[in-house]
């Protein structure tokens, strides 16, 4: 950082004390990946990792801005597939319970295969 005088002159440099530390959605061991994994099936504040990973240079490295863009791609196949495998396994134990209770209410969840048949024609 620059040092000025009264009048706006560059006197001299400062150097000025930063702290880089790692942030909790990181990769650096299974915990922290299985947090940041869990995190992002959540979509719960998905963008803070997203960001760090396209950032990320390496283990112990300062990162680097817009560095791997391509990681984007990961999130983002990342959030479809497994919203998509969330949606479908709550919709289909929806389906699974109504059709229960409907059998129920109709008192067919007591009739043998024979039974089911014959109501079918």
């Amino acid at each position: 950082m620059d040092v000025t005088d009264n009048f706006g002159i560059v006197t001299g440099q400062e150097d000025i004390p930063m702290v880089w530390s790692v942030p909790v959605n990181a990769y650096d061991n299974i915990f922290q990946s299985m947090l940041s994994f869990f995190e992002l099936s959540t979509m719960e504040q998905w963008s803070i990792p997203l960001f760090a990973a396209i950032d990320a240079v390496g283990y112990d490295k300062i990162p680097i801005k817009n560095n791997n863009p391509s990681m984007c791609l990961l999130y983002v196949i990342y959030i479809f597939v497994v919203a998509f495998f969330i949606l479908n396994l709550f919709v289909s134990i929806i389906i699974d319970k109504f059709n229960e209770e409907t059998k129920k209410k109709q008192g067919s969840d007591k009739f043998s295969p024979q039974q089911i048949e014959w109501v079918k024609l």
